[in-house]
């Protein structure tokens, strides 16, 4: 039986940035675009079922997954023979799917002669009602001073997800668009050994914080006015091949199919101001006893070693876009001469 050979080439372009009215210098959103080959200490994951990149800042956003499942629509026919393992595992992964509503993201396939592209697109904006406070000192994230923003004490846009003590914390961040969320978790982020362990990790850990909530530990649960948040501000504008998808071959009915590019680029800022994100791809194929209560304890909410970054729908079980930071390569450097926060 003949097979015809047809070629594919994946492009995604994604970005998260505060507003969309924010800008930096020379009125751009983002800075120049690098590739990845300039970061050492950055990888880029096509799945949230990826394995995470030890030591590394590990990016995730779903659309190319949704540019994926475009092709497997289109073709109809199963998918059959399928090489190379990142390939596989896109093919098998669902977590990118129902991340966002049918009117937050766009989808198209165009078939040229020999070639099947399929696109992706989502943007969305997720400012804060109020913008929070660019902190004027120095945040120590790793023996290295960078900038930060946050609050003290009780804030309505935001709560407290879980909190077992200052190395084990989550918050969540809500912006105008009530149906969103941007979550981010501060844990020994090197137990997990893919995104989607931690994603999953930090729901079943707030779980148990609601259970285990009494008059006793009520202190735990909210903000109190000795407590005090502090997020780096991160900025990015990156580049990337997919060299592992690419040249990956699959059947699909009486033909084949290969993978002739695979690249994305994404950019991403998240500051005082709230959050955005944008990604496009394209595919070329009742009364209580008294009890004594515990002393509250200022809480120092610092993301100053490994956390994570969320942003997701309320209703959806996994984010469209997901950031875990182990380094300050993708940080704002603090730049003015200025005390640390301790």
């Amino acid at each position: 039986m003949k097979k015809f050979a047809n070629l594919f080439s994946i492009l995604i372009i994604s970005g998260l940035s505060a507003c969309t009215t924010l800008t930096t210098e020379k009125n751009k959103t983002f800075p120049e675009v690098m590739h990845l080959d300039s970061f050492e200490q950055t990888a880029f994951l096509p799945t949230l079922e990826s394995d995470i990149a030890v030591d590394k800042n590990n990016v995730y956003a779903a659309s190319l997954l949704m540019a994926w499942d475009e092709i497997k629509k289109e073709l109809e026919n199963p998918l059959e023979i399928i090489s190379g393992d990142v390939l596989k595992l896109m093919n098998s992964s669902k977590t990118g799917q129902q991340v966002l509503k049918e009117d937050e993201y766009s989808t198209s396939v165009e078939i040229i002669d020999l070639t099947i592209i399929a696109k992706a697109y989502f943007k969305k904006s997720l400012p804060f009602e109020t913008p929070m406070e660019r902190d004027e000192t120095a945040l120590l994230f790793e023996d290295k001073e960078v900038a930060s923003f946050g609050f003290w004490g009780y804030n309505n846009a935001s709560k407290i997800n879980y909190y077992n003590n200052d190395n084990d914390f989550a918050l969540s961040l809500f912006p105008k668009d009530k149906e969103h969320q941007i979550m981010l978790m501060k844990t020994d982020l090197s137990r997990y050994k893919t995104m989607n362990e931690a994603v999953l990790s930090l729901f079943d850990k707030e779980k148990a914080f609601v259970e285990k909530r009494n008059r006793k530990n009520r202190w735990r649960y909210f903000f109190n006015d000795e407590d005090r948040v502090r997020i780096p501000v991160v900025l990015f504008n990156i580049e990337n091949t997919y060299e592992d998808i690419e040249g990956s071959t699959f059947n699909a009915g009486t033909k084949e199919y290969s993978i002739q590019t695979a690249y994305q680029r994404t950019a991403f800022l998240l500051n005082e101001q709230g959050a955005e994100v944008e990604s496009e791809a394209w595919i070329e194929a009742a009364t209580e006893e008294a009890v004594e209560e515990e002393k509250p304890k200022p809480k120092k909410l610092y993301f100053d070693k490994d956390y994570l970054i969320l942003l997701k729908r309320k209703t959806s079980n996994n984010p469209y876009f997901a950031l875990l930071v182990s380094n300050s390569e993708l940080i704002e450097e603090f730049t003015e001469n200025s005390e640390k926060i301790k």
